[in-house]
């Protein structure tokens, strides 16, 4: 089927910020908007000694942004909402859940917050809580904005709303990047976003040029002594406008949360082989137009290129061969079929070019995922692996020769009486 595993998160930003020394900074940037991940702060303000969620709402949360608001002109805060037939929502049920808890003012926080916050409704209703107490309780100093999200809605008494709600997103990065649009075309300049989500870095550098006013755009990433301040506008100078528009779809083609990865080859692979074969931007560009037949060489030859670089090969299937019988490598280390690859791509396509390339669209039109390389098993979603016959257990085991010439009485195949195949050393050639 292909040698395709779970998607991971990835040392992209590496990548990325070593195209340029000037793409981060240790210390907080001057800007005018902040934008920030509702569930990244959420997951990194713990309870202390809050009893109850209205305490938390109050004491925490609440003092929180007011802080973060001392420093900038306008704070917004965004959330995600959870949707039980979605593909987001398969992935995070594969994080685990924890136990169910009815969220009210006055309902006592448990212990393991960590745990709490395992749970979709939970998060769902503490959101919602959070979002209410902020908008009716926070006092705003003269001249501020503040908006926050509640489920479809963006709520705010100090800035119209209209460009930004109602919407249907389901995942806070692309509703950030709304919001940000929202913060440009309201004179905001210099914004930053505040997350923990790799997504959010690559889809705010591939907004930078698409966003006319917008002078620089930076995202805090990382907690504690493990943070940085991104360059986005810097980063997306130093790709230049064709790969910066296809970054997301490299990013969901080599491994995200909805998509799988390529078994043994990180970001830092794949990001070298894009170096080693730029023409690979040209097949992004053509599966951005929904022409695959053009963009599918140009796939194939860049996943031989993560897989060895001095490999002729002009096809996957062809490849494997060459790395089987050539280099001996094993099953585990070959690049997947030209059939599990063609799923892996239309995967790639519906995450990056429908749901990230939707992002400044209030309402998204995203097709049904069955379409796009996914089938429904029960109530969730999986992977359509392949479309191909699959192998029989036992040939994993494959029986071949290593011959360099002749097949003689010390070959793997003439000692169970069978005839040598192609993949053989000796190509299936001998007598």
């Amino acid at each position: 089927m292909g040698l395709l595993r779970s998607g991971v998160k990835s040392d992209l930003i590496k990548c990325l910020t070593s195209l340029d020394e000037e793409t981060t900074r240790p210390t907080a940037p001057t800007v005018t908007a902040k934008i920030l991940d509702g569930s990244a702060v959420v997951h990194m303000l713990s309870p202390g000694s809050s009893k109850t969620f209205g305490d938390y709402a109050a004491n925490v949360f609440s003092s929180f942004l007011t802080r973060e608001l001392s420093n900038v002109e306008r704070l917004d805060v965004v959330w995600d909402t959870y949707k039980k037939d979605s593909l987001k929502n398969t992935a995070r049920e594969k994080r685990g859940s924890g136990q169910r808890l009815l969220v009210g003012e006055h309902t006592r926080i448990p212990k393991g917050w960590a745990n709490f916050l395992r749970d979709g409704s939970n998060k769902e209703e503490l959101y919602h809580l959070l979002s209410s107490h902020c908008y009716s309780n926070m006092d705003l100093p003269m001249g501020k904005e503040f908006v926050i999200t509640d489920g479809s809605e963006a709520l705010s008494k100090t800035t119209p709303t209209e460009n930004m709600a109602p919407y249907n997103h389901e995942e806070a990065d692309t509703r950030i990047m709304l919001n940000l649009a929202d913060a440009v075309l309201k004179g905001h300049s210099k914004v930053i976003l505040r997350t923990v989500d790799t997504d959010v870095v690559v889809l705010a550098i591939s907004c930078v040029p698409k966003l006319e006013g917008l002078e620089e755009l930076w995202v805090h990433i990382g907690t504690g002594r493990n943070h940085q301040y991104l360059a986005c506008h810097t980063i997306s100078s130093c790709l230049g406008p064709e790969r910066t528009h296809v970054l997301p779809l490299f990013h969901s083609f080599t491994g995200c949360d909805t998509t799988s990865s390529f078994n043994g080859r990180g970001k830092k692979t794949a990001f070298e082989a894009w170096k080693a074969y730029p023409n690979v931007t040209r097949g992004f560009e053509a599966l951005y137009s929904g022409d695959y037949d053009r963009a599918d060489p140009e796939i194939q030859k860049f996943v031989i290129t993560m897989y060895d670089r001095s490999c002729p090969s002009e096809t996957v299937n062809e490849c494997r061969k060459n790395l089987f019988t050539k280099k001996d490598r094993q099953i585990d280390n070959l690049p997947p079929t030209e059939a599990a690859l063609k799923q892996h791509t239309l995967r790639a396509v519906l995450q990056a070019v429908y749901v990230w390339g939707q992002c400044l669209i209030k309402n998204q039109n995203i097709p049904c995922p069955s379409e796009w390389g996914w089938q429904k098993e029960g109530e969730v979603w999986v992977p359509l692996w392949t479309q191909s016959p699959m192998a029989a257990q036992a040939c994993l085991d494959l029986i071949r020769c290593r011959c360099l010439k002749s097949c003689r009485n010390k070959c793997n195949c003439s000692k169970r009486q069978l005839k040598c195949t192609e993949l053989c050393n000796c190509g299936g050639n001998c007598k």
